[in-house]
């Protein structure tokens, strides 16, 4: 949540700043025209350096992300389903992206869905993928 955020004042502020430049550049062709013309060409490299570099930061931040969302998905957690009337258990390996609700895919494929009366526990394993 606070990446999203992050990335919004991110934005923000790239356009901010691409939008001072146009202003500053508005006002240097107001000016007499040997002043515009020392200016320019420094004024719109500028504002396409910043623009790019804004665009990299946002597509380097939104790739790091979603490596960290897959990443997450990847890991390996230990499901024990408890029967609440017999208290029998049962162990279950499966991803995290594959955990819902109140069924579950394990590792070696199995759809598992829990009944009213089981109850599941989830816990990190120490193994990666």
């Amino acid at each position: 949540m606070l990446t999203k955020i992050l990335i919004l004042l991110l934005v923000i502020a790239g356009v901010y700043s691409v939008g001072r430049l146009h202003a500053r550049s508005a006002e240097v062709a107001a000016a007499p025209q040997r002043r515009a013309l020392e200016h320019q060409p420094h004024s719109s490299r500028s504002a396409r350096t910043m623009a790019l570099l804004a665009l990299l930061a946002i597509v380097s931040m939104g790739g790091f992300m979603g490596y960290n969302r897959w990443a997450e998905g990847q890991e390996i957690h230990l499901i024990r389903v408890i029967n609440s009337q017999s208290g029998e258990h049962t162990l279950y390996r499966a991803k995290r992206k594959d955990i819902h609700h109140r069924d579950f895919l394990t590792l070696d494929g199995r759809q598992i869905r829990l009944a009213d009366l089981e109850r599941m526990e989830i816990e990190p394993t120490s193994e990666g993928l």
